[in-house]
């Protein structure tokens, strides 16, 4: 089984749905609704508190909840599933025993689903859990059979990765692995993660520790309340950085099926569907949500490619910014500068044929040499920051945040044009063949209703009737 492609051809990201399960904090479902992704919906068994988003409670081990779930799969809405089911009885930090108070071993890799003697609390723990690694694959399978983005995350070395349910889902569906260590995303410590996904991009976040920077320790720790808690509890909530590179991810891959994004200057917001109610924000004097709408100035100069021979000549993870210069090959095989600073917008394999760098590259139009790339499996794509004074130039020539206010929606544009532009006779004609079409079209369907009227159910038929004698014998 592999990904259905499915084409968003005209579509705007917010019009469709997002559902992040086992939401914990909900810090990925708050990030995606920031960048675009506003119907997203975050799902767990309890609401902790300081949750960056609302959650929707469900107990997913009880059929009345997860049939919801079910429903949201064949709603057609849905463009992104992430589960990142609990791996509290899975994890590998259970075999490492210093004292007799440290938790028991649950699994092994000859008993991934749990050990066959396990009693009382222990075993009610794992058949919980396996009933939730269950259907977390199940919801991975569904989600891949209907065309939906699904991602998946546990702890590389979990052993949730060996237990039947994602061997079985292994075997049915093509994945697609990242693994990376969270503190190249924002972490605390050098804790390695895994990502499987129904989709080949998700491997741009791919990262190692570079040794550039120090590791909380691991063992035990303290919480935000000062309790001690063991310091595995602390790496389990997802980082702001990871986020945005993972929902970075998804927006590039469903803009490449025709799913339109954010416009990118706010400016563009006049003719995005979407955001007709900021516009009106800001008309009246009110400013909207930072992240709810565009920057003035485009985040970036320039946005360049490069081309690589291994992944490993870009030390930085997916979003993160360049610390020193690379000196790296363009797409034309010229040498290419990356100045400090310069921020990774996203990797690419040769497998996409340089198609998603290129449409990112404000020069696609000039790269097509015919250079022999063979020797570069992978691509890299870059934000290269303003320059002080050209970004003063471009702040000024886009003009007053507030000049926007004197803008007014496009279809009243032209109504306005129109009259301003067309004599009494034209706009009366104008009017008179527009109300003529569409009553002829109303004539040509009167058939077709009368017939779809009778085959409704009674009570129906009867509420339609009576609402258009009423309509036609006002009182």
């Amino acid at each position: 089984m592999t990904l259905i492609p499915r084409a968003w051809q005209g579509m705007h990201v917010g019009q469709l749905w997002t559902l992040e399960l086992f939401a914990g904090s909900a810090v990925l479902c708050s990030v995606a609704k920031q960048q675009g992704l506003y119907n997203s919906i975050a799902v767990d068994k309890t609401q902790k508190h300081g949750c960056f988003s609302s959650i929707i409670r469900l107990d997913l081990t009880r059929e009345a909840d997860s049939s919801l779930v079910d429903d949201w799969l064949d709603s057609g809405l849905l463009v992104w599933v992430h589960l990142a089911p609990v791996c509290g009885t899975a994890s590998r930090a259970r075999d490492i025993q210093v004292s007799a108070n440290d938790p028991p071993p649950l699994r092994s890799n000859e008993h991934p689903n749990g050990f066959p003697d396990l009693t009382g609390r222990d075993l009610l723990r794992v058949t919980i859990a396996n009933q939730l690694f269950s259907f977390a694959c199940r919801i991975f399978a569904e989600a891949t059979k209907s065309g939906i983005l699904a991602t998946m995350e546990n702890p590389k070395n979990s052993y949730f990765w060996c237990t039947t349910y994602f061997l079985q889902l292994w075997k049915t569906v093509e994945l697609y692995r990242a693994d990376f260590q969270v503190c190249m995303y924002g972490g605390s410590r050098d804790k390695w993660t895994r990502f499987i996904a129904n989709f080949p991009e998700v491997t741009e976040l791919s990262i190692e520790c570079d040794r550039k920077h120090s590791h909380a320790p691991w063992r035990f720790a303290h919480d935000h309340e000062g309790k001690r808690v063991w310091a595995t509890s602390l790496e389990s909530q997802y980082t702001r950085p990871l986020c945005l590179a993972t929902v970075q991810v998804i927006l590039q891959k469903t803009a490449s099926q025709g799913l339109q994004l954010l416009p990118q200057m706010l400016n563009d917001i006049r003719k995005h569907p979407l955001l007709h109610a900021q516009q009106a924000q800001i008309n009246v004097g009110l400013q909207p949500f930072r992240k709810k709408i565009p920057p003035l100035v485009p985040d970036f100069d320039t946005v360049v490619v490069a081309v690589l021979q291994d992944k490993s000549q870009v030390p930085v993870p997916v979003l993160g910014k360049v610390q020193t210069e690379l000196h790296l090959v363009s797409i034309e095989l010229q040498p290419l500068l990356i100045p400090k600073y310069a921020r990774l917008l996203r990797l690419f394999a040769a497998s996409d044929s340089l198609k998603g760098g290129l449409e990112e590259s404000e020069t696609a139009g000039k790269s097509e040499t015919g250079a022999d790339l063979s020797s570069y499996p992978f691509g890299a794509v870059f934000g290269l920051s303003w320059e002080p004074e050209k970004f003063i130039q471009k702040a000024v020539a886009a003009g007053h945040p507030a000049l926007t206010a004197m803008s007014i929606p496009e279809d009243l544009q032209i109504a306005i044009d129109r009259n301003l532009a067309w004599n009494d006779e034209q706009m009366s004609k104008y009017r008179s063949d527009w109300t003529k079409h569409w009553l002829k079209r109303a004539k040509e369907l009167d058939a077709a209703e009368s017939l779809d009227r009778a085959s409704r159910p009674e009570h129906v038929r009867l509420r339609v009737v009576a609402f258009l004698n009423n309509s036609s014998n006002p009182a």
